[in-house]
């Protein structure tokens, strides 16, 4: 189940006379290879008006890596990878390209996973909350309780969870449901060192901003902020936490897991951190992307073996790798709970 990771290929389209000379600078053509080596659709070629999302198929991650592969090439400073507009290969390239000989090369993330988050909602993630630790796990213990009754919840592998250290939990997505259900089931040891990063469109403002902050999550807007959010990862991550992060980055449609992003694996190649797998299964059912929340159904949740991170030098392979091993963990962990 899952389905190919790969879009189909985009179809042929002849480049016009004014594209054709565009594509012919050697500048741009080397920019161009880059971008098709990058693509997910493995096109002969790349065709200046490619939506990088829906022809090349890279997602807010690749994205990235992309600019900061073009920016090395061309010797362009580019303050934030994330920060680069553009929706077609050719946009992506000019705006890259504009910025040629404007000083140092754009870090990677090697770098980048090094420097403390400027955001203060990321920062404050360190910050001592007596109450809301006191509190929330109070909320949480009773929220437990409530899913026993209604949804019949079970929970499995608490043992498998390490008892120190920094760590990833990386669940597959299905519904609202996943967060509150995944932090219900936490010891408390473990719920204290949690953090988050969830969207902007809902925590970023009024009183799920206020909930954001007291629960150590960070507003991001992953895909204008992409750099941001995984600097506040690693921050965390630094400072002896527990990142809770979904690969999938949105709820599937029809609760089958979907495609995963590299962040997880990123993190976790460069500060040599373990990441947990967790299965979820029906939440999907309980609370349907396009539906209306049921108040009846049977929730399983299963927290999997660690697995370790990659060792020796990081890079596209050994992202690429470490994602693929992580999904094939989380899809069995479902698979067998759906059984």
């Amino acid at each position: 189940k899952g389905g190919s990771d790969a879009p189909p290929s985009a179809p042929k389209r002849e480049l016009s006379a004014e594209e054709a000379e565009w594509a012919s600078r050697s500048e741009v053509a080397r920019a161009l290879e880059l971008v098709r080596e990058a693509a997910k659709s493995k096109p002969e070629r790349v065709h200046p008006k490619d939506n990088i999302e829906l022809d090349l198929g890279l997602d807010s991650v690749e994205r990235v890596e992309l600019v900061g592969k073009l920016a090395r090439e061309a010797g362009a400073a580019v303050p934030d990878l994330s920060k680069v507009q553009a929706f077609t290969a050719r946009e992506l390239v000019d705006a890259v390209l504009a910025l040629k000989g404007s000083g140092a090369a754009a870090a990677g993330w090697e770098t980048l996973l090094k420097e403390d988050p400027k955001d203060e909602e990321a920062l404050g993630i360190t910050r001592s909350r007596p109450l809301a630790d006191l509190l929330w796990p109070l909320a949480f213990g009773l929220l437990r309780l409530a899913a026993k009754v209604l949804y019949r919840l079970e929970v499995k592998g608490l043992e498998r969870l390490p008892k120190e250290g920094p760590f990833l939990l990386c669940p597959n997505h299905q519904s609202f449901l996943d967060g509150p259900m995944l932090l219900a089931a936490l010891p408390r040891s473990i719920f204290k060192r949690s953090f988050y990063v969830g969207t902007s469109d809902i925590f970023g403002q009024g009183i799920m901003r206020s909930i954001a902050r007291s629960l150590r999550l960070i507003p991001i807007d992953p895909d204008a902020n992409m750099t941001q959010a995984m600097a506040a990862g690693a921050y965390g991550l630094r400072r002896g936490k527990v990142l809770v992060l979904f690969p999938e980055g949105e709820r599937s449609i029809d609760g089958t897991p979907k495609r995963f992003k590299k962040g997880a694996a990123i993190l976790s190649s460069h500060l040599k951190v373990p990441v947990v797998p967790v299965g979820l299964a029906g939440f999907a059912e309980a609370w349907p992307r396009a539906g209306k929340l049921k108040l009846s159904g049977r929730l399983r949740l299963e927290f999997g073996a660690p697995v370790a991170p990659p060792s020796g030098e990081s890079g596209d392979p050994v992202y690429a790798a470490h994602t693929a091993v992580l999904r094939e963990r989380i899809v069995a962990l479902w698979t067998g709970l759906c059984a």
